[in-house]
């Protein structure tokens, strides 16, 4: 519902600085005057917020046709995964304490990405075992990894990557993210600890 408002609002906005735009280039006051000098701010800052705003268009176009296509988006059943549900661009559905999701078009989602998921949930045990044991090895300010909280799929050039999402601490800030292509963890990420790869001044 959410991303329907935006597809509405998008479309509202696109109208309005058109018929802004088009007041200012052919229906603007005479030269000289209070007028004319407020005509030619609107007009300019509003034909600037049209070229950005069709640049969005253009980038979101696949998923605003995929809205006016499909209104409702469907439930999706797999067998391990359960029902996969669409909102704002995921496809997700939680599986007992843990969440797992993907991005994908709301008239479905990809099956090369639900059947990477459907592999690592048949395999977590694994998946984590792995994960929990590069962590560990890879960050010192580690000492222990919390409870499975997500995880997700993403798409690349090569094999979909899996990413699992741990909780370190009871702050719901402090967590831990483990990338795995292929079955092997690749990339270790904890934004809130200072050995973390991905921070500035670390190796």
């Amino acid at each position: 519902m959410a991303h329907g408002s935006g597809c509405r609002n998008v479309i509202i906005v696109i109208v309005a600085l058109a018929v802004v735009g088009a007041w200012w280039w052919f229906g603007a006051p005479p030269e000289g005057g209070i007028l004319h000098f407020i005509a030619n701010m609107v007009g300019a800052t509003s034909s600037f917020i049209l070229v950005v705003t069709l640049y969005a268009f253009v980038v979101n176009f696949g998923r605003i046709v995929d809205w006016f296509v499909v209104r409702v988006p469907p439930s999706v059943h797999d067998a391990v995964l359960g029902d996969l549900r669409y909102d704002d661009g995921r496809w997700s559905t939680h599986l007992g304490t843990m969440r797992f999701s993907f991005e994908g078009r709301r008239r479905g989602p990809d099956e090369v990405l639900v059947r990477a998921g459907s592999d690592a949930v048949s395999n977590l045990d694994g998946y984590e075992r792995r994960a929990r044991a590069f962590a560990l090895e890879r960050l010192a300010s580690v000492g222990s990894v919390g409870m499975l909280r997500s995880l997700s799929v993403e798409k690349t050039d090569k094999a979909p990557a899996i990413v699992l999402w741990f909780d370190l601490s009871d702050d719901p800030e402090d967590f831990l993210q483990v990338t795995l292509v292929a079955g092997e963890p690749t990339q270790v990420e904890a934004p809130n600890r200072s050995d973390n790869p991905q921070a500035p001044g670390t190796a």
